[in-house]
């Protein structure tokens, strides 16, 4: 945008959070009593101010505070809150790795849809594919 000659601004009384780490990304998920962020895959038993970020598996908690957990298909992250910025580092290590995780997710989206990664081997590749009505 910073090139455009077509940019307009315009004033706005609007709430502003830069979420540009999971430390401040938790502060904007509901959280329970103790909390912990509110989300149907969590069980917390004597845990406290714990951000669990997972949409498919169960995430059991037990005496544990402050922690910042993310579950996705491809990787798990556990972190200490306040360290959320040293995903930076992580990325660092994978790239020596010559791994694809800093770049590629198991799920691409597409003009025409969507595809998943859901097993990937050496001898062959499985993938979901999702196609919008109408596109091919």
């Amino acid at each position: 945008m910073e090139k455009s000659t077509k940019v307009k601004v315009l004033e706005a009384d609007i709430d502003w959070s830069d979420l540009g780490s999971f430390d401040a990304l938790a502060q904007e998920f509901p959280k329970d009593d103790n909390g912990n962020s509110i989300n149907p895959n969590l069980i917390a038993i004597n845990s406290k101010n714990n951000f669990v970020y997972t949409k498919g598996r169960l995430v059991a908690l037990a005496g544990i505070d402050d922690l910042i957990v993310v579950d996705t298909a491809d990787a798990l992250l556990i972190s200490k809150k306040g360290n959320s910025q040293k995903i930076k580092d992580i990325v660092k290590e994978l790239k020596g790795r010559e791994s694809e995780l800093h770049h590629i997710h198991l799920t691409a989206h597409r003009s025409w849809g969507t595809y998943t990664v859901l097993e990937d081997t050496p001898g062959y590749k499985i993938k979901r594919i999702v196609v919008k009505p109408g596109k091919n």
